[in-house]
């Protein structure tokens, strides 16, 4: 779910003036130690919850970005963007703000008045112009939202105590008058293995040699007031209290928990529509299998619509990187910390070539997703744009020189790096295949081999564009895969003055000359990126479903076979 579109941070600790002007559903920072990336979620942190982070109050002397050799006024600023998700609901009292529409910003400002104390205040604006009573409404709309931040120092058991209070206070108010103690009791430990269900069933996955995780109540009525932490079963029988659990399988506990109680709206007070994690470093503590079963868990938490949660990431590790579906490399540049823009695996190989995580070979990258090898960028941008609004977005579509910047395009170099790398192919996952898209006009000797080179499974996941479903109005001349693009964007090129195009006076088949389709693939990739709507790209849409129709073919035969 993505309820954050952009933020701006002006004036706090060590960013001067930057902003994350595009947020995904899961927002990746990486960079080296000292570079900013946690000053990022403390900002946010500050915004949504008062304090920079949990315990720590305001003070502008400390929190101030320092500019040197310039007067300066102690001022801090933070401007958050919202675009409102299916399923965000508004109160009643909130009519006035759902008329607003679906988009508008907050700014919030920490200065000091003449009384030199901290003063906060609070606007909000639509396509740039204020609001009228803007600050009461941006309050009640922040009060919707359930922000968390989880620092890389939490000390889960610690954290895991403070949480079992709260699901004891909810089962408390839920739990029907009793006439016995042991029934309530009972009840209580009852009601919380319930409500632990999918958590469990998580904590199982992960490995862990401990079983039915459940809040530890006390043997009396008296003993509840006392109730602090989880107990679970170890592989013997013997009851084992969370603080005796591994820290890695705390962490991962934990954090299925948090997710199970921020996002059931329905246990919380105040009319609650979302949830926003700031987490940083979730990788600490897990061994790699573990880290891998946390980020498949942030990629369906993250997607999950109905559920509604965002989340914000720092890490150094290129597993929980490549779960995100935005990401930022942030560092010092004089005296600020910058955030630059990347794709994800931009990012990863950005965080390897410098130093900040380890090598993971490319072709073994994003294990969560089926990776799609195309023959050019502008294939790739387009792609994964009509895969993200057709509901296809767990494929990730991607030229060579993005799967391994050391390697060109084209179909020649795909097979040559398929020779290379074949024995590394089988090593993903069935269910993450690296499959490879060929253009329509790609010949049978090369598709022969495409073929040879992947290997095993080569003919499920070495495929071709179907030019049965390209746009009825290009011809042969389209090569590649702009002959799908919609014709109202190769008219709306020609008539711009971007390339040249035949349409012929007897209605027949447009045409274009290789130079000019070849001076404006860039152009007409842009343009295709501007259309949201996917009925209007459904030549395109076609792909995108015979790319994903192939890369669950294996899961589809297996459910055949029961």
């Amino acid at each position: 779910m993505k309820l954050i579109e952009s933020v701006a941070i002006k004036g706090f600790r060590s960013i001067a003036d930057e902003k994350a002007a595009t947020l995904g559903s899961h927002t990746a920072f990486i960079g080296k130690n000292s570079s900013g990336k946690s000053n990022i979620l403390r900002a946010l942190n500050l915004y949504f919850n008062g304090r920079p982070s949990p315990g720590t109050s305001l003070e502008l002397d400390r929190d101030v970005h320092y500019r040197p050799l310039r007067r300066q006024k102690k001022e801090i600023n933070i401007v958050v963007n919202f675009n409102i998700p299916e399923g965000f609901k508004f109160r009643k009292e909130l009519d006035r703000l759902e008329k607003l529409g679906r988009n508008f910003s907050i700014s919030k400002t920490w200065s000091l008045n003449p009384q030199r104390r901290v003063e906060e205040t609070i606007s909000m604006s639509v396509n740039g112009v204020l609001v009228a009573g803007g600050d009461q409404l941006a309050k009640d709309f922040l009060a919707l939202i359930i922000f968390r931040y989880i620092p890389n120092r939490t000390i889960p058991a610690e954290m895991l105590k403070d949480e079992s209070q709260a699901i004891a206070g909810f089962i408390f108010r839920k739990l029907r008058e009793a006439t016995q103690a042991a029934d309530v009791l009972k009840g209580i430990s009852d009601s919380a293995a319930k409500l632990l269900t999918s958590t469990s069933e998580a904590l199982a996955d992960s490995g862990a040699p401990i079983l039915e995780p459940n809040v530890a109540t006390g043997d009396s009525l008296g003993d509840m007031l006392r109730m602090s932490g989880f107990r679970a079963k170890g592989m013997n029988g013997v009851e084992v209290r969370d603080e005796d659990w591994g820290s890695g399988h705390q962490a991962f506990f934990l954090l299925n928990l948090l997710r199970e109680i921020d996002t059931d709206y329905s246990r919380q007070f105040g009319w609650r529509q979302a949830s926003i994690w700031a987490v940083e470093e979730p990788e600490s503590g897990l061994h790699h299998d573990l880290q891998s079963k946390l980020a498949r868990k942030l990629i369906d938490w993250s997607s999950d619509q109905h559920r509604r949660l965002q989340i914000f990431t720092t890490t150094h590790s290129p597993i929980i990187a490549m779960s995100a579906d935005t990401g930022y490399w942030v560092e010092i540049e004089e005296t600020t910390s910058a955030l630059k823009e990347m794709n994800v695996t931009e990012l990863v190989r950005a965080a390897e070539e410098r130093g900040v995580s380890s090598y993971t070979h490319p072709i073994l990258s994003f294990p969560f997703h089926p990776v799609v090898v195309v023959e050019g960028k502008n294939d790739e941008i387009v792609l994964n744009h009509v895969a993200r609004i057709s509901g296809r977005g767990i494929l990730k579509f991607t030229s060579l020189p993005g799967v391994d910047s050391d390697e060109g395009s084209g179909i020649d170099g795909i097979i040559s790096y398929l020779k290379k790398n074949s024995s590394l192919i089988t090593r993903r996952s069935l269910d993450a295949p690296l499959i490879v898209l060929a253009d329509w006009e790609v010949g049978s000797e090369k598709m022969i081999s495409l073929r040879k080179a992947y290997g095993k499974y080569s003919d499920r996941y070495v495929i071709k564009c179907n030019d049965a479903n390209c746009s009825a109005q290009l011809d042969k001349s389209f090569v590649g895969l702009e002959r799908f693009y919609p014709s109202s964007v190769i008219k709306r090129a020609h008539d711009e003055g971007v390339c040249s195009v035949a349409f012929p006076k007897d209605g027949g088949l447009w045409s274009i000359e290789k130079n000019q389709l070849n001076k404006c693939k860039a152009r007409l990739a842009n343009m295709v990126l501007e259309i949201n709507d996917i009925r209007k790209l459904s030549s395109l849409v076609h792909i995108v479903e015979q790319v994903y129709e192939a890369s669950v073919a294996k899961a589809t035969e297996q459910m055949k076979l029961l």
